[in-house]
């Protein structure tokens, strides 16, 4: 079965937060979206319906601009440094503001270790595949 999504997001104290509403169609992701009072005042911007098959962006710039959630997984040091530094280059940070270069998170969970496009990092294993896309950082087209 397809599902449809509704991301929302949440800035908190400094960092990026998604929370993903799921949904079995297209009516009931709308219906939330319109109902809900507390997102009404969110700008459009900040809420996202978006089906669950979507086509997955290939580039560097694509993944971290998608509304959708995914990660890239670095199973070596040497590729997250990589990552890290071409996302510098883009301009992004840490949630909190701090520069990728203060910290690559490798240490935490070695060849799990997966950054996400909330630029959050975390482990493979605890994230879920059903909300969110996982993309081999060789797979990941760097422009």
């Amino acid at each position: 079965m397809k599902l449809w999504n509704v991301k929302e997001t949440k800035h908190v104290e400094g960092c990026t937060h998604y929370v993903i509403h799921t949904f079995a169609t297209l009516k009931e992701a709308v219906e939330f979206y319109r109902t809900d009072k507390q997102h009404n005042s969110l700008p459009q911007r900040m809420f996202d319906i978006y089906h669950g098959s979507s086509q997955v962006p290939e580039t560097l710039k694509e993944i971290f601009e998608s509304v959708a959630p995914i990660a890239i997984h670095c199973d070596t040091q040497e590729k997250a440094i990589k990552l890290l530094e071409a996302l510098t280059q883009l301009g992004y940070s840490w949630c909190n503001g701090a520069p990728f270069s203060t910290y690559d998170g490798w240490e935490d969970y070695e060849e799990n270790t997966c950054y996400l496009n909330s630029c959050v990092y975390d482990n493979l294993e605890d994230i879920d595949e059903d909300i969110c896309t996982i993309i081999e950082f060789d797979d990941v087209i760097f422009e």
